[in-house]
């Protein structure tokens, strides 16, 4: 607050930038002096409503700094304020704002949360896309642990340098979501959106295929579902795939394979198990082309990754049947 008393002497009242003010905001909130950043965006809204202005129009990353503020303490009425705020002035809200939204109603229980989200998308006038859902869907199962947060989102450009600190799990109220209640939810926020007539691809159902098998303790994450109940939900998600007439395409065979290789369809303890008894003679064991068969039955595009990973299931289990 210091430097932004100091920036006020120094600069012209009217040549300070939304921009600015919103950094001296997040840091009021992030400071514990929330009633102070609360008054700085009062002010900023009746500066700029004034027949000649002397501060700035507030814009969407305003308005998400106070979101995250809310959200985190569980605060509804006043979210559902800011929500109102945002629609009254017309603002374009971004993937930010929607996800914050969404996380505040998955913390306080709210178990239509997926309808409730698109109810409040309506309201807001935000053309739902496949972009929008693949960030919503997204959002909840790279918060299954196993993952880090996703890097280089366009959607998040806009907000990601204000209104997102570092993680602290001292106050981050998303942690307490379980993760199977938030696999639960991306399965059902995927549903809810196609029951709307939102159009959904290859990679909303690769995003949840491959969060169940990190949850199963693919990857370098703790198991929190058993490896079988991972299956079944790929089987489940394939399935509807191709009621909707969804093609698997290369990526999704590779978060498959990739999934097998690191324990995700086969514990690392079974890897063993599964090695072939070498033959009289035999220099390796034989190869298993299962995988490259299926591939190819589907003409799928067969990459030089998909390969790769191939040979490195094929080099564990040759390792694992050498070995003394």
């Amino acid at each position: 607050m210091a430097y932004y008393e100091e920036m006020k002497k120094k600069i012209p009242q009217a040549e300070i930038t939304i921009r600015s003010y919103n950094v001296v905001i997040h840091g009021l909130f992030t400071g514990g002096r929330p009633d102070a950043a609360l008054k700085l965006v009062a002010d900023l809204e009746a500066g700029s409503a004034l027949p000649t202005p002397t501060h700035p129009v507030p814009d969407i990353t305003t308005y998400n700094t106070m979101l995250r503020y809310y959200s985190r303490r569980r605060e509804m009425g006043p979210l559902s304020k800011v929500l109102h705020n945002i629609a009254d002035r017309q603002l374009r809200p971004d993937a930010y704002t929607l996800t914050t939204v969404l996380n505040a109603l998955l913390a306080v229980g709210v178990q239509d949360a997926p309808s409730k989200i698109l109810g409040i998308m309506k309201a807001l006038r935000v053309q739902v896309n496949e972009a929008i859902v693949s960030e919503l869907i997204e959002d909840v199962v790279y918060r299954v642990p196993g993952r880090g947060p996703k890097k280089n989102n366009q959607f998040f450009e806009s907000t990601r340098a204000w209104t997102r600190s570092p993680p602290n799990p001292s106050n981050d109220q998303d942690a307490e979501s379980s993760p199977r209640d938030r696999l639960q939810t991306g399965v059902k926020m995927l549903v809810a959106f196609e029951n709307a007539g939102v159009p959904t691809n290859v990679v909303n159902y690769t995003s949840l295929m491959a969060a169940f098998h990190r949850a199963a303790g693919a990857g370098t994450g703790p198991q929190y579902i058993s490896h079988s109940e991972a299956q079944k939900a790929t089987q489940a998600l394939r399935s509807r795939m191709k009621k909707r007439r969804i093609r698997e395409n290369r990526i999704t065979y590779n978060i498959l394979i990739a999934a097998c290789l690191e324990g995700g369809d086969v514990p690392k303890s079974k890897w063993r198990e599964l090695a072939p008894t070498p033959t009289a003679g035999a220099d390796r064991p034989a190869v298993d082309l299962t995988v490259y068969r299926r591939m190819s039955n589907k003409r799928c595009n067969i990459s030089m990754r998909c390969v790769v990973l191939e040979l490195y299931r094929i080099m564990i289990l040759g390792i694992s049947c050498y070995k003394a």
